[in-house]
């Protein structure tokens, strides 16, 4: 028996009546209720003030809307009234549940719309979403044994990023040529990521979801679907899972058969439990290829062109810029501005305090101008981003490489423009620039630590610290470059003409001291038109471990006074500019550079790309980690070492194991299926188990192949006559091939 409110109106008195409805098509037929309307007359019943809640607008903060269902024989129907003090006031409103869902969907679009314009949309929330429909249909009592208690539930959750940037970045009143002229038009940037998940139940017990997301690299959406059905506790079946699966099989070790985690699986898969026996059925299609690569002291040879304006940035720098200067000039440091190596500390601030805990960052301020062991602050505050302010983060010592000349090398690559470099250090007199020697204090936030700055954020050319960023260095392109198999050249574009590898007939490498001497003799012979290779690890000069190439000028290919002294034609815009494109504009030179070394990036293959999750990488039977020790491109299958692991397989001698499994996109090739069951008998410690594998799997071609049998005139023995089989064609789904008879042989 259910029970329905109804107010009635007379003369502005309203009395107050609770009718049991014995059948629900009393309510229709009431006195006093409206007649079932549309969607325009809720809302006009829901206009009337602001303010709104999940599902429509407040009439009044002491009168809230109230929806309740209404069951008929023929449909559902929903009766909106309004509840004060836990009584109905007000006439009611009585509309189609379909009529009530449009307006739902209208409601909450506009609603939606309205607030979340201009906003960053996120639903990281566990069982939030952007729409969330709880569909009002009682499962049959007759399914509820399988679909188990509850209503049929959907949920929608998504976002979307658009970004849309434009950058115009020139110096006003700088002398431009017509061929160095600064566009100031903006370099547009876009970029969009989208992401949706639906997931929907029915009952307790089944699950289903679909995902598409673009930033996992695949095309295919049947690897988002899954279908999945929970069993009783104490059921035989405890899941069966539809859609894209995996097959895991721990220690198993199988012939033709890669064991672990067999992702690539789209089918069925059934997990239940037998007494005390645990089993795991899974037949399915496998869409995917095993694949193995081992690669045991090889080198791979390389040739590229490197164009002037993509030198290295914010990975070299001067602590100082009396350092520069000494650089600029060929000079070695005086012996008492030499830097104690063991003394330098290293600190960055990336303006990122989310992660100020987990880095143990500390308050500091790094001043450009240090006198007598003490900061400047005057002199630093005199140019602008002269003083830098924030928390830092101390490096480890294995992320850098300091030298007593007065560099610093930043081994893990290139530091963001938008971060702050700053360091401390100690030279060979014993005059500090920095605070080497600074111990955090918890107890007093306001301590900081005093640093020498070196890198400002988002510099520019016009920033005090722009030069102590190096300019002049290039990558080679690998690391552990063979000298041998080294040739590097310096070209200059000409329109209209072949590029030209010499100033009137001297070679570029010796216009910019790469070439003073022949290789393997004295340092008084002439130029052999080929690179020094000299020790191979020198600056400036070659460093074949790192695989870089130091110009011994500041901006080799720039203005006199910092580039080439006897270069004719000069290109200081690659230099003085932030714009890439304006740097691209340019350019004229390139570096032809052909070499041997060892790879520290991998082509694993696969036309429609690698299984997620399926790499098992070994380097020196050590497991690596991904983007601890690699980073992997599931859709184009490059795979790049990073960090130690990047110097550790550089080494000739390193042994790397790479198992993988590949897509099999568009049905090419082989259709293959697999049917497999696993059985394990747990013991009573719980770590120990017996265990069962059976594998049957089929594979097939796509398409009919044809095979050839050919006839042949074979002679019988003591005979003078000859039997001709006759030829035949036919199609078969086996091997093409010829195959000959032989009669009595």
């Amino acid at each position: 028996m259910e029970f329905i409110h109804i107010h009635l109106w007379s003369r502005g008195l309203s009395v107050l009546f609770s009718l049991a409805l014995l059948c629900p098509s009393i309510a229709l037929a009431t006195p006093g209720l409206r007649p079932k309307m549309g969607m325009s007359t809720l809302e006009s019943f829901l206009r009337d003030t602001p303010g709104s809640t999940s599902y429509f607008p407040i009439r009044r903060p002491y009168a809230t809307p109230t929806a309740q269902l209404i069951e008929t024989e023929t449909e559902y129907t929903l009766m909106v009234f309004r509840d004060l003090g836990g009584a109905p006031y007000g006439l009611p409103v009585i509309i189609s549940l379909s009529d009530f869902m449009r307006y739902k969907f209208h409601h909450d679009t506009r609603r939606l719309a309205l607030e979340r314009l201009g906003g960053k949309m996120d639903y990281d929330e566990e069982g939030e979403g952007m729409i969330d429909v709880k569909i009002p249909i009682r499962v049959p009592q007759r399914l509820s044994a399988i679909t188990g208690e509850g209503s049929a539930n959907l949920t929608i959750r998504g976002r979307r990023r658009i970004e849309l940037s434009g950058l115009s970045q020139y110096v006003l009143g700088q002398a431009q040529a017509a061929h160095t002229r600064t566009s100031r038009f903006p370099t547009i940037n876009f970029e969009q990521e989208a992401q949706l998940t639906v997931e929907g139940s029915i009952g307790e017990r089944i699950l289903v979801s679909l995902e598409q997301n673009s930033e996992n690299q695949s095309f295919d959406l049947t690897e988002g679907l899954r279908l999945q059905y929970k069993g009783d506790e104490d059921g035989i079946i405890e899941t069966i899972e539809a859609g894209n699966t995996s097959l895991a099989l721990p220690g198993t070790r199988l012939v033709g058969f890669s064991g672990g985690n067999r992702g690539g699986l789209f089918g069925i898969k059934t997990r239940g439990r037998v007494g005390a026996i645990n089993f795991t059925v899974v037949t399915s299609q496998d869409k995917s290829s095993s694949d193995r690569k081992t690669f045991t002291g090889q080198g791979e040879e390389s040739s590229d062109e490197i164009h002037d304006y993509r030198y290295i940035e914010n990975t070299y720098f001067f602590l100082d810029n009396t350092y520069r200067e000494n650089f600029r000039n060929g000079l070695f440091p005086a012996p008492g501005d030499r830097v104690n190596e063991q003394s330098v500390r290293v600190f960055i601030n990336d303006y990122n305090a989310q992660n100020d805990l987990e880095d143990s960052a500390i308050p500091g301020i790094a001043y450009l101008v240090w006198n007598n062991g003490s900061p400047d602050d005057a002199a630093s505050r005199r140019s602008d981003k002269g003083v830098e302010e924030g928390t830092f983060h101390e490096l480890d010592p294995s992320e850098f490489t300091p030298l007593p000349e007065g560099y610093l090398i930043h081994d893990r690559g290139q530091i963001s423009r938008g971060y702050t470099l700053a360091v401390a250090y100690q030279t060979a007199s014993g005059e500090n620039f920095g605070d080497i020697q600074f111990i955090p204090d918890p107890g007093n936030p306001d301590k900081k630590i005093q640093l020498k700055l070196i890198k400002a954020r988002q510099q520019r050319p016009t920033d005090p610290t722009w030069g102590l960023a190096w300019r002049n260095v290039y990558r080679l392109g690998g690391r552990n470059i063979d000298p041998d198999g080294l040739f590097v050249g310096i070209f200059r574009n000409v329109p209209g003409e072949n590029a030209q590898d010499n100033q009137e007939g001297k070679s570029y490498l010796e216009i910019f001291g790469l070439d003073r001497h022949t290789n393997g003799s004295s340092e008084s012979s002439p130029p052999d038109r080929l690179i020094d290779i000299g020790t191979g690890n020198q600056i400036p000069g070659l460093s074949l471990a790192r695989g870089h190439l130091v110009f011994p000028f500041l901006e080799p290919f720039g203005e006199e006074g910092l580039g080439a002294p006897d270069l004719e034609v000069r290109v200081p815009g690659i230099y003085n500019e932030t714009n890439t494109a304006n740097r691209t504009e340019a350019g004229r030179y390139v570096l032809r550079v052909r070499s041997t070394s060892q790879s520290t990036e991998f082509n694993l293959g696969g036309f429609a790309g690698l299984v997620e999750n399926s790499e098992v990488v070994r380097l020196n039977n050590r497991t690596l980690e991904r983007d601890e020790d690699y980073t992997i491109n599931y859709l184009t299958g490059r795979l790049k070492f990073i960090g130690d692991a990047e110097n550790e397989v550089s080494d000739p001698t390193s042994a790397l194991d790479i198992s993988y499994q590949t897509k099999d996109q568009f049905g090419f090739g082989q259709s293959k299926s697999l049917l497999g069951l696993r059985l394990e008998r747990p013991f009573d410690d719980q770590y120990s188990l017996i265990g069962m594998t059976l594998l049957y799997g089929t594979q097939s071609t796509a398409s009919p192949r044809v095979r050839v049998v050919v006839g042949c005139q074979c002679a019988l023995p003591d005979a003078t006559q000859t039997v001709e089989r006759p030829r035949q064609f036919y199609s078969s789904r086996e091997h093409a091939g010829a195959v000959v008879y032989r009669h009595g042989l």
